[in-house]
């Protein structure tokens, strides 16, 4: 359950992560003397945007992976009552826990993006 949580989260996160950096990447690209402010609140934007579609695909995939998993335990002789009680509070965990993944996953990588882009504009500055 615990290898699922991580596994599953993981590429959420790694996807909101890769596309917020990708996004700050061409603000830097785009205009070189933006203040880590400014590229910090722009990334915040970004981060929520983000962060509302990429919920939404956990909240599906859930829902996805119910019905089949509740047609084969069902199938297999489990009560419906014993699905209800034990397999989707699991399910429900494992969504909150990538949900709250996702919503950390921001912040952390607006400041990591800013603070590696504008040491690269200043690297960049000092050669020339």
């Amino acid at each position: 359950f615990h290898a699922e949580i991580l596994l599953s989260g993981l590429g959420a996160i790694m996807d909101v992560a890769v596309a917020i950096a990708a996004a700050l990447g061409e603000i830097v690209k785009q205009k070189p003397d933006v203040t880590f402010l400014e590229l910090f609140k722009s990334g915040r934007k970004i981060g929520y945007d983000i962060m509302g579609t990429m919920i939404n695909v956990l909240l599906f995939v859930f829902g996805c992976g119910l019905i089949p998993m509740c047609l084969i335990r069902m199938n297999n002789s489990v009560r419906f009552v014993t699905i209800i009680k034990l397999h989707i509070p699991c399910e429900l965990c494992r969504f909150f826990v990538e949900s709250i993944g996702i919503v950390l996953a921001i912040p952390v990588s607006i400041i990591i993006t800013s603070v590696m882009m504008k040491m690269s504009v200043k690297k960049v500055k000092k050669i020339c």
